[in-house]
């Protein structure tokens, strides 16, 4: 990632991560160490992508 890679670093932004060490949940203290890696999140609407009530209502 852009820590590993190039040293960026920024303040948590308040998500957690497993440690791969102790297995446990921690809160993240960095924003690039270890980030958010979804893109999307699950929205509460239907399946269907331009029918009424479908994703496309979230874009207008």
């Amino acid at each position: 990632g852009l820590h590993w890679a190039y040293g960026i670093d920024g303040p948590g932004q308040g998500h957690f991560y497993v440690d791969p060490f102790t297995g446990k949940l921690t809160k993240s203290k960095s924003a690039y160490e270890h980030p958010q890696p979804h893109a999307c999140f699950i929205q509460s609407v239907g399946d269907d992508l331009v029918n009424e009530g479908g994703i496309m209502d979230l874009w207008v």
